[in-house]
This record gives structure tokens, sequence and C-alpha cells, in this order.
């Protein structure tokens, strides 16, 4: 573990002068308490996901439940990626109360973290992305040591960062995130949401068939498969768009579009586009790149449930650096 606490520069200064918050919690008590989070949200869904994979084997599958589980999934996805990321992490877009507090609600069903918790990682990525301070960077430690080997790296910043990087501070990435009372809302109650998760895809099955199997094979594959799922899309964010893949964009540092993930991801894979542009809510920036995200909120705006969604101009879009 590494206790790295960032030296102050002048980015670090507050509008008054004043020294900002460090980047990192630095406290034992809190980092022992997060590698028990993170040792379950890893394990649990692996153990589970070995489970399911393994049980048609032994026993009849109806067809609905791989529906179950892409429902749950692409739900799970689009609460990562437009609730927690587009909305939460960067205010892409507004929308009614109801609508961002769902989003946000179907992002902690995916069990990557209280949403306050998972946008204070992802600024802090933002902030000082491939480089020392990055929490899941495939090219350095939090504390700026570089990884000799690219396996390394690829499983530092697929897993590896929750049980060896610090907490990120929320009070430096997400003070503001504190003021809004659907979000404070949501924080409190995140293992509820991920116990729903599990267990509202065994009432559906339930509804198809009144059986205990029924249920258990709901909440199997809609809940627990599809948090494995869920989670590892996300995270191959973190580890293979910033090695493999295409970067139209300089200013897009070392994130790649990795066009194969962008449905299962939710269009989460256009993430130089992302990089270049943090505050765009369309992450793929031409017709051809798949965005799921973005369609989504595009319907939800013909609804007039969200509205002034953030895009680049199409000038912006065209220079690509290279």
């Amino acid at each position: 573990m590494s206790n790295y606490t960032k030296p102050t520069t002048p980015e670090d200064q507050t509008s008054s002068g004043s020294k900002a918050p460090d980047m990192v919690i630095a406290n034992q008590s809190i980092f022992r308490r997060q590698l028990i989070v993170a040792g379950s949200t890893v394990a649990i869904p692996v153990i589970w996901f070995l489970v399911g994979i393994s049980l048609p084997f032994f026993i009849n599958i109806p067809w609905y439940f791989v529906l179950i589980w892409a429902t749950m999934h692409y739900l799970g996805m689009i609460g990562i990626s437009v609730g927690f990321h587009r909305l939460a992490s960067h205010s892409s877009f507004k929308g009614t109360t109801f609508v961002k507090a769902m989003l946000l609600i179907f992002g902690s069903m995916s069990a990557q973290g209280p949403v306050i918790y998972w946008v204070s990682n992802h600024r802090r990525h933002h902030h000082k992305a491939d480089k020392e301070g990055d929490v899941h960077s495939p090219y350095f430690t939090e504390d700026g040591h570089k990884f000799k080997r690219k396996l390394w790296g690829l499983l530092h910043a697929h897993t590896g960062w929750m049980f060896r990087s610090n907490p990120s501070n929320p009070l430096r990435y997400a003070s503001g995130l504190f003021k809004e009372s659907y979000v404070v809302f949501v924080n409190k109650n995140y293992y509820i949401w991920i116990l729903l998760g599990v267990v509202i895809p065994g009432f559906f099955a339930l509804a198809i068939e009144f059986t205990f199997m029924n249920f258990f094979l709901g909440a199997l594959y809609g809940g627990v498969v599809r948090l494995f799922t869920v989670q590892h899309a996300t995270w191959s964010i973190n580890s293979l768009t910033h090695m493999i893949g295409k970067r139209p964009y300089k200013r897009g540092g070392e994130a790649t579009n990795l066009a194969i993930l962008s449905l299962i991801t939710a269009g989460e894979s256009w993430h130089n586009n992302h990089h270049s542009f943090p505050s765009s809510a369309r992450l793929g920036l031409h017709w051809w790149q798949f965005d799921p995200g973005y369609i989504t909120l595009k319907i939800l705006e013909k609804l007039r449930l969200v509205w002034d969604i953030k895009i680049p101009h199409k000038k912006q879009i065209a220079i690509t650096d290279n």
C-alpha cells in the first residue's frame, strides 16, 4: 500500500489562494475497509459467474434468462455510463430529479462503489490521467512507479488499483455532490440498491414461472452474473482503452477508442473521444461510433425528461490533432 499524498503545486490552490484538500485519504483504517469491500466486490460476482456458466451443462436454462441478463446488463451500464459518468462526474446534461436519481440507482446496482466514491476516483483520473497520482493507470502506480511489464499495468488498471490505491478525497473531487439531496440519498443507501439489483430480476423470473428455482435463476443471471459482466465491462475502460485501440486526438492522452467494446459498455469505449471532450454527453462523436448511452439520452430528451445535452461543435470534432 502507498501512502501517497500529492505535493503542493500552483494548481492545488483554491480560488481564495488557500491550499486545496489532499488528493487522497491516506488513512489505514479507511484503506483496510476499502480492501474488504473491494475483495467482496471482485470475488463474489466471479464465483457466481462460474456457477452461472456451469449450470447449463447440468440443467435446462430457458432462453428468457438471457433476456433478463441482457436487460439488467443494459440498465446497469446505462446507470454507470449515463448516470455516474456523464451526469454525476461531468454534468453533461440536465434532467428531472426523478430521472437523475433513477440513473444513479441503476449505477449503484452495479456494485462499483457509492456514487460519490466513484465520481471522486473518476475526476482524480482525469486530473492526473496516466501520470503520478492517477488512481488506475496501466502505466504508473499511484505514487509514480512505472510498471515494468504491460501485463502488470493492465491488471492494476483493471482491478488491482482497488487493493493498492488510497481512496480519492471527495472533499477535493466531489464536494458539490454533497449539496444535491438526491445524490446524498442514493449514496447513503448504496447497499440497498445492490440488493435490489439482485432480487428484482428474481421477481421478473418469478412472474414468468412461479417457482423458487425461477426466482433463484433470475437473481443469479440477472443479478450476480450481471454484476460480473457490468463490472468487467466498466473496468475494461480503465485497462484496455488506455492500452489498446486508436488515438485520433492527441489531447486525449493515452486513452484509446476501442470500437469492439462499444455495445457492452454503452459507448464508454470511445475513451479517447471522452478524454478529448470530457464534458460531452456524446462519446461516439461520429455517426458510425455506436453510443447506446447517447441514444438513451436522446430518447429521454424526446420525452422531455432531460435537456441541455452538451456536445462539441462539429468544427471541434473535425480537428483530430493528428
